[in-house]
């Protein structure tokens, strides 16, 4: 809704100069509006197109190591990073830590009935042994992120 304002104010600004000054200046604020917009789109922030393309590379890979890893039938649990293995792998999604999720630990005797369950946390588990017979056993470390395989004891 801007756009036709800053047009207007572009034209505005190139009607104070006359002959080729109007068109120079006229060049010169196009190209650093270019330059300005082409910052933002591509570095700027966190979401701008090449921070994005970055961590989708490195979410391939992390992707990738962890499908070698896992059994091709095995579910894998994931705090947030569920779209990284999703399709290729069964997620369940979960916000916190494994040992502080009483409703997923419930759910893990019956899943170890139908396949390995794995557990990609985003930084160390506050307990490895789970209870009632459950413990996570470190698979590997993506840096501060770690795969662990639920065992049933």
């Amino acid at each position: 809704m801007v756009l036709p304002f800053a047009a207007l104010a572009l034209l505005w600004l190139t009607s104070l100069f006359r002959g080729r000054w109007k068109t120079l200046v006229l060049i010169l604020l196009l190209a650093g509006l270019f330059y300005q917009s082409a910052g933002l789109v591509l570095t700027a922030k966190p979401d701008s197109l090449l921070p994005v393309r970055e961590r989708i590379a490195e979410y391939e890979n992390i992707a990738g190591l962890v499908n070698i890893l896992m059994p091709p039938d095995a579910v894998i649990i994931a705090v947030r990073k569920d779209k990284v293995f999703f399709p290729e792998r069964k997620v369940i999604h979960t916000f916190n830590a494994l040992s502080l999720n009483q409703e997923i630990l419930g759910l893990l005797p019956a899943l170890f009935e139908k396949a390995p369950v794995y557990y990609y946390a985003l930084g160390p588990e506050p307990a490895l042994d789970l209870g009632e017979g459950l413990k996570l056993e470190l698979i590997k470390s993506f840096e501060q992120e770690i795969l662990y395989q639920v065992i049933n004891k």
